[in-house]
C-alpha cells in the first residue's frame, strides 16, 4: 500500500511557491493542496496585512505554526508555506514532522527581477520596510541572509528556480513527489 505523504513547500517570497501551487492543482488531483497563508486567513477571519497591522508579526507566526501543525493531520497533502514560516523554532520543529520539505531556492537577482509594485503592496514586510526608507531589494537581501540557513535546515530536497518558468519548477516538484 502506498504511504500517505505530507509535504511542505518552502522558500523566499517571490520564489514561485504560490504559482507552483496553482499549477499543481490541475496536475495532482489526488493531493490536497493547501496555501498556508490562505488557511491562516480563513481561520483568523482576517487578512494577513490586517493581522500584521493589528496583532503584529509574532501573533501571525503563532497562527501560522498552528495551521502548519493542523495540516499534519491530513493525508496526501502539499502545504505551501509563506516565506517567513522558517523564522520560528516552533514552526521548524513542526516542519521536521513532514515527510518531505521541498525548498524552492532562488537567488537574489531572480527575486529582484520577479518583484512588481503589487507584490510590495500586498506583502506586509515589504510595505513596512518601504515606509521606513529601506529599499525592497535591501529587504529581500536581508531576508535571504536571515532565512536561507533555516530553509537549508528544514529541507529534505532543494529545487533551484533560477532560469526556470513556473511549469518547469512545478513539474520538478511533481516528479519528486511521485518518485519519493
Amino acid at each position: 500500500m502506498k504511504r500517505q505523504k505530507r509535504i511542505a513547500l518552502v522558500g523566499m517570497p517571490l520564489s514561485g511557491k504560490s504559482a507552483v501551487l496553482e499549477y499543481l492543482v490541475k496536475e495532482m488531483p489526488a493531493y490536497r493542496l493547501v496555501d498556508l497563508d490562505a488557511e491562516v486567513e480563513r481561520v483568523a477571519k482576517a487578512s494577513i496585512p490586517f493581522i500584521f497591522q493589528t496583532k503584529g508579526e509574532n501573533y501571525f507566526r503563532q497562527l501560522e505554526c498552528k495551521a502548519l501543525e493542523g495540516c499534519l493531520l491530513m493525508a496526501e497533502v502539499l502545504v505551501v508555506a509563506g516565506g517567513g514560516v522558517v523564522t520560528t523554532k516552533e514552526a521548524r520543529t513542526v516542519l521536521s514532522e513532514y515527510d518531505d520539505v521541498l525548498y524552492l531556492k532562488t537567488a537574489l537577482p531572480t527575486l529582484v527581477c520577479r518583484l512588481q509594485e503589487e507584490e510590495i503592496q500586498k506583502r506586509p514586510l515589504f510595505k513596512q520596510s518601504a515606509k521606513m526608507g529601506e529599499s525592497v531589494e535591501a529587504v529581500l537581501e536581508r531576508l535571504l541572509v536571515e532565512r536561507e540557513p533555516y530553509f537549508i535546515e528544514v529541507a529534505t530536497h532543494t529545487i533551484c528556480t533560477d532560469g526556470k518558468d513556473v511549469e518547469e519548477v512545478a513539474e520538478e516538484v511533481k516528479r519528486f513527489i511521485e518518485n519519493s
